[in-house]
């Protein structure tokens, strides 16, 4: 490569090759060649995944795209905020435009992605879970990265001990969540809210007999559970979706209450209300008690 940086290459190693900074520049400002990121150019306009690759390589070596960057391409999402690049405790990095670079105290070799460095999907898991979004969305996508088999709950708690001291008390609610067998954010929000307000806590994803059936939530001791049903996942399923709440009830001898997505997000309270109508009505015809709160047990790093 002499004039033409047929792929992206750093501005040093460019000068390295006898092109200096000021050709650069010049190139630049013409248009022939493109600066992606400072001190990356490229020949060409780049695509939203070479500005990815471009802030890596901005990076050097040891470093690796993290946080929501890296939850986001595990889960093969398309790519919604800065890009997020983790590199060890002790190197400086400026962010720029559309980046920003993370100082990981507890550095982990990464693994590969489509031949990116990206850290494994628990640490981005515990990434997201200590970061500054909101809630919902970080939930969202710690529990998918789980829920994709892509990580396990046992793992995310493990790295999370790693994280900042500060952000102990927001990551403990997401940890716990999936602890407790959560494996989507509606799920994981009901069951934080039934938490709260010291209801009988069903266990989560819970499989019927031959395992071929499993409930988003269940109450052993009053035979009865809740399915949580979205739009986006089960709006064109919803015939099968039918037949296996009915197969649930009649093979299976489980009582089911539907729960909506979009009760969850705006009418949380009397949901709640709801259900615990609906435990009370199950417990007195069976003749029982309603089972009592049981909190759950407290991660603790």
């Amino acid at each position: 490569m002499t004039d033409d940086p047929a792929e992206m290459v750093t501005s040093r190693e460019l000068r390295a090759r006898g092109i200096p900074a000021r050709t650069q520049r010049r190139l630049v400002q013409r248009g022939e060649w493109y600066q992606v990121v400072p001190g990356v150019i490229a020949c060409h306009p780049v695509g939203r995944l070479d500005f990815v690759r471009a802030s890596l390589l901005r990076a050097g070596p040891r470093a690796a795209l993290s946080h929501r960057t890296a939850a986001e391409l595990w889960l093969d999402r398309e790519l919604t905020s800065v890009v997020h690049v983790g590199v060890p405790s002790g190197v400086t990095i400026s962010g720029c435009d559309g980046v920003r670079y993370h100082q990981l105290k507890h550095w982990r070799p990464p693994a590969r992605w489509h031949g990116l460095e990206v850290v494994e999907p628990a640490v981005a898991a515990a990434q997201v879970a200590a970061d500054d979004e909101a809630e919902a969305d970080r939930r969202a996508l710690v529990t998918a990265l789980v829920q994709r088999r892509l990580t396990t709950a046992a793992d995310v708690a493990e790295v999370a001990r790693f994280a900042p001291r500060r952000r102990f008390g927001q990551i403990g609610r997401l940890v716990e969540e999936v602890l407790a067998g959560a494996e989507s954010g509606p799920e994981a929000a009901f069951w934080r809210a039934q938490v709260e307000h010291r209801m009988p806590l069903p266990t989560l994803n819970h499989p019927l007999a031959g395992g071929a059936r499993r409930l988003d939530g269940y109450l052993e001791a009053l035979r009865a559970g809740y399915e949580v049903q979205s739009r986006e996942h089960h709006a064109g399923t919803w015939l099968a979706d039918t037949a296996r709440m009915a197969e649930i009830v009649v093979h299976h001898a489980v009582v089911l209450l539907p729960i909506l997505v979009p009760d969850i997000d705006h009418r949380l309270d009397s949901l709640l209300a709801d259900l615990e109508s609906f435990w009370r009505t199950r417990a007195h015809d069976l003749g029982v008690a309603v089972p009592r709160h049981v909190p759950p047990t407290r991660w603790r790093p």
